[in-house]
């Protein structure tokens, strides 16, 4: 490791680290872009000192919550660094103990993402044999994988570790704050329960699941991610294969003969298992080997192909425990407890199907035909104009609205039958369908409905259309899947879950739209209700709350902790009290 290098450096099989640095937010928040502009020489390796190297800021005090709160931050950001590790200068101590003791969370933190790394160990060290192998980089740039993503190509602040996983660090403080005597506090009483949001962009052309939740998220929108002390932000792209390894004290203490490999659905992939002796130079000379896993996404099958080259004391068979990722199985650092399939490997190849899902899927019972009415637009059996279908109550003044063939005119066909029901307007304007269901026994209930995506050859109409029930709402454009030109979109799936508090509650569902850039457009086909049995059943209102939650409340502190009556020059600690009930805490200067 050198202090200094040049392109080239490489070549030596050496590399720098970011030289000594101060332990501050602004600090930490430069190393980023620093250091993928060193990753975008050509230099593969490069690391901070976790924490910083001189904290002069924290007057050198590993107890004093802000220092408490950087070090758990920049120790998060490190386990995904090319190389993780932690340097300070005296008199400063930074052993994670010095900070906290077990069971608070500045200990407790630290030693999960050091356990994490070390569980990272086989998909790290493939990408470390895809460096000279393929001319591959640990810490990438967005513009390196997403040329065409605009927005992404000009972020700074998150990139992708290896080919496979998002990383946004955290780099403001969010939970503690430090006076002009370098004296730290807490903002709240109990930081292991408070919990922030973090701007996160998932950069678009693909999906992403929650490295945390598993929660599957479509690409190429901003997204608001709460990231409580024991959580950084990171996402899984869609189609990932990563190998996790035991849970270790150091690196080779237990042989990777039983790795678990989690497979994220989504869109086709691929990855190589590298692995050679573990030091030395051996692999120069090509004593490594290479295991290659390819994921086929619509026929849900794993490949695990026949291994190519050998090395001295290689294992000659193993065992891969493959994890579909689902809500249940195969998040963050926890081990699956089940597994989609457990392959005996030889180093021939093998093909594994991992077509059922791991875990508790919710039991759906289908009562459409008991409490909706002509669910699908078929009774009436002939096309309507300005006149509703049976069972339902339409509100439109659109220019057109009603039930015709569906296939007419460009649009797709009806995914049910002939008949698809439309509102069309060339102002932007209101519509909705309706009807209510009187006699609804109390329970948990997912209704969907069909819908075509609305647009034109250059412009999208996707606004306000949604479906509802009562007050429960689900929006289209929170749930489209495939975007297209003209009428020529897919039929997708809308899906809404609410609860029925009480027997006989009358519900009125339907589906509704009052604004959109441009035109009011829906088409809709097939309702369907389902009584819904799931442990872990939630409202789509309250999931959509969350994501938008808005401010409720402000409160305005100086730096000592002092509530003020409106913001003052300097300093001030800002805490928003958000409607979803979490607290947003930010720092703001105010200069004049």
């Amino acid at each position: 490791m050198t202090r200094s290098g040049a392109v080239g450096i490489q070549h030596y099989g050496t590399f720098s680290w970011s030289g000594d640095i101060n332990s501050n937010w602004e600090t930490m928040k430069n190393q980023i872009p620093s250091g993928l502009n060193y990753i975008a020489c050509g230099i593969p390796y490069w690391n901070t000192d976790i924490g910083g190297f001189v904290c002069w800021d924290d007057d050198n005090n590993p107890k004093s919550p802000h220092a408490q709160e950087i070090q758990v931050r920049w120790m998060q950001w490190g386990c995904f660094m090319p190389l993780m590790r932690n340097h300070v200068a005296s008199p400063m101590i930074n052993e994670l103990w010095n900070y906290a003791d077990p069971d608070h969370w500045a200990f407790d933190v630290q030693k999960k993402f050091i356990e994490l790394r070390y569980r990272l160990l086989p998909y790290i060290y493939s990408n470390c044999g895809d460096i000279p192998q393929r001319s591959g980089s640990m810490m990438r740039p967005l513009y390196f994988d997403f040329a065409d993503d605009r927005r992404a190509i000009n972020l700074t602040d998150e990139y992708l570790f290896g080919r496979n996983l998002l990383v946004k660090p955290v780099t403001d403080p969010l939970y503690t704050w430090k006076d002009e005597n370098k004296r730290g506090y807490t903002i709240y009483p109990d930081v292991e329960k408070a919990a922030a949001p973090v701007s996160v962009y998932l950069p678009k052309g693909t999906d992403w699941y929650d490295f945390w939740t598993n929660k599957r998220i479509r690409g190429g929108r901003q997204i608001q991610r709460l990231a409580p002390i024991d959580i950084m932000p990171v996402y899984v792209k869609a189609g990932s294969i990563i190998p996790f390894g035991p849970a270790v004290q150091y690196s080779s203490e237990k042989a990777w003969d039983n790795l678990e490999v989690r497979v994220s659905p989504g869109a086709n992939g691929s990855f190589v298992l590298y692995e050679d002796e573990n030091d030395g130079y051996a692999y120069e000379n090509g004593k490594y080997t290479e295991i290659p896993f390819t994921w086929d996404d619509q026929a849900q099958t794993l490949t695990i192909g026949k291994r190519a080259g050998e090395f001295d004391g290689m294992l000659a068979e193993r065992t891969f425990k493959i994890c579909k990722v689902t809500k249940y199985h195969g998040t963050g650092d926890l081990h699956a407890t089940e597994y989609s399939a457990e392959v005996k490997y030889s180093g021939e190849e093998v093909t594994v199907v991992l077509n059922d899902e791991t875990g508790k899927p919710a039991q759906l019972t289908d009562c459409t035909a008991e409490y909706i009415q002509n669910h699908s637009f078929e009774d009436d059996g002939r096309t309507l104009t300005k006149s509703a279908p049976q069972g339902w109550t339409v509100d439109s003044n659109t220019d057109w609205w009603g039930v015709n063939y569906g296939g007419g005119n460009g649009d797709p066909a009806a995914t049910d039958g002939s008949f698809i029901f439309g509102v069309w307007n060339g102002a932007v304007t209101g519509a909705s369908i309706s009807q209510t269901i009187s006699n609804l026994p109390k329970a948990n209930y997912t209704l969907t409905v069909d819908m075509h995506a609305s647009g034109t050859m250059t412009e999208s109409r996707l606004g306000n259309q949604r479906l509802f029930a009562n007050e429960d709402e689900a929006f289209f454009r929170d749930q489209v899947v495939t975007c297209g030109t003209g009428d020529n979109y897919p039929m997708q799936t809308l899906t809404l879950r609410f609860i029925q508090e009480e027997d006989g509650e009358p519900v009125t569902i339907g589906v509704a739209t009052d604004s959109a850039p441009t035109q009011t457009w829906f088409k809709i086909d097939n309702f369907r209700l389902y009584s819904t049995i799931d442990d872990d059943f939630v409202p789509t209102s309250i999931t959509a709350a969350a994501a938008e939650a808005k401010v409720v409340a402000t409160e305005i502190f100086d730096l000592s902790g002092r509530r003020l009556q409106h913001r003052q020059k300097g300093v001030n600690i800002i805490r928003e009290r958000m409607s979803d009930g979490t607290q947003n805490v930010k720092k703001v200067i105010i200069r004049n």
